[in-house]
């Protein structure tokens, strides 16, 4: 492609596996370079509903988890709608646990 290689030094220690703490995320996200120029192209990012998760945690003071389960899951009935991975007696897991990411830990994405 004409790039030069990537440093190992410039990979980041988390990502996909193993996810990333509150703190590696954080800090990563300052040596992310921009996709777009500003104001030239709508992009999306799931970062951003990580960011407004810590956000909602810093206001109400509460765990997002416990934020999610008291005013979304709970008021809506949903039963069977988890934040982690639920025990597998509850549902149908084509193959291996761990290779459909049925298992799967999004560490502080899973906002």
């Amino acid at each position: 492609m004409g790039f030069p290689p990537v440093p190992v030094t410039e990979f980041p220690p988390c990502g996909h596996w193993p996810a990333c703490n509150r703190t590696q995320l954080y800090q990563g996200l300052g040596k992310l370079p921009p996709t777009a120029p500003p104001y030239t192209t709508p992009t999306y990012s799931d970062l951003g509903f990580t960011l407004l998760g810590w956000i909602a945690e810093k206001i109400t003071g509460k765990d997002f988890k416990v934020l999610m389960q008291e005013a979304v899951l709970d008021k809506l009935g949903l039963k069977h709608t988890f934040m982690t991975t639920p025990n597998d007696a509850l549902g149908v897991i084509p193959g291996n646990r761990n290779t459909t990411s049925w298992a799967g830990d999004l560490g502080e994405e899973w906002t």
